[in-house]
């Protein structure tokens, strides 16, 4: 005896409709428009995160801020013989209201150069009252081996962003607070 074979099923294939996209000239304009958009935001974003950014001050035992002719600098305070040694060398820029405070104490001549330095300078210093006796603007790295040295016996040295002594018309006798 024959048995029969159970037919096979069909199956359905159900066809899967394409997304269309509205034929009005005005939604296509407006779609690419956000499509630019985003990619424009996209490329900001990249390029934003690729903008070099100022390295931070060299970290030191201690930090605060000095006043100079009304402006207030954020200061890290070189007070060891080994801050004073690598001061702002290999960093690679200061913002308008950074610097770094050297401490002498006792008071002593202290000469400075533009050694491993990145961008120029303002270098001003102060006798033991906090009066400014001396000052040279707009110190170049090239300018090294060249040592600068003031007059006299200092206690303070203010080292600031080049132009900013002269922006703020800062002067000898002037005082560091």
């Amino acid at each position: 005896m024959a048995t029969k074979k159970p037919k096979a099923e069909a199956t359905k294939v159900q066809k899967v409709s394409k997304l269309k996209l509205p034929k009005s000239r005005t939604l296509r304009i407006i779609g690419v428009f956000v499509v630019l958009y985003f990619i424009g935001v996209a490329i900001g974003l990249y390029l934003h995160d690729r903008q070099p950014k100022p390295a931070p001050l060299p970290v030191t035992s201690q930090s605060g801020y000095v006043l100079l002719n009304g402006r207030r600098f954020d200061v890290q305070v070189a007070s060891t013989k080994d801050e004073r040694a690598h001061g702002l060398s290999g960093t690679q820029s200061l913002s308008a209201n950074q610097g770094m405070l050297f401490v002498f104490n006792p008071s002593e001549l202290a000469c400075f150069w533009m050694k491993d330095m990145r961008y120029n300078l303002d270098i001003l210093w102060f006798d033991s009252h906090n009066k400014l006796i001396y000052l040279q603007q707009n110190l170049s790295p090239a300018t090294y081996p060249h040592t600068y040295c003031p007059p006299s016996a200092t206690s303070r040295v203010l080292e600031i962003k080049a132009g900013s002594a002269k922006q703020l018309n800062v002067k000898v006798g002037d005082t560091l607070k």
